[in-house]
């Protein structure tokens, strides 16, 4: 069960590391001289809520794990 919770822990991590690189670049073209390209940041909008649904599943699964661990200790 640890394993399974520290597995989780680490793809989460991968997941949010992923989603602040994409706020990163949408900042970037906010900040761009000009019009920002509205293509691309509709494309990092919905990107980033898919990355929202997927980091909300690890929670959810990350906090039934360790709901587990503190019943069987």
């Amino acid at each position: 069960m640890a394993e399974e919770l520290a597995r989780k822990k680490k793809v989460r991590g991968g997941h949010k590391a992923s989603a602040t690189r994409m706020m990163s670049r949408a900042d970037e073209l906010m900040a761009s001289e000009g019009a920002p390209d509205v293509s691309k940041l509709n494309q990092l909008g919905m990107s980033l809520k898919e990355k929202l649904q997927e980091i909300k599943v690890f929670d959810s699964e990350i906090l039934a794990l360790v709901k587990d661990d503190e019943l069987e200790d």
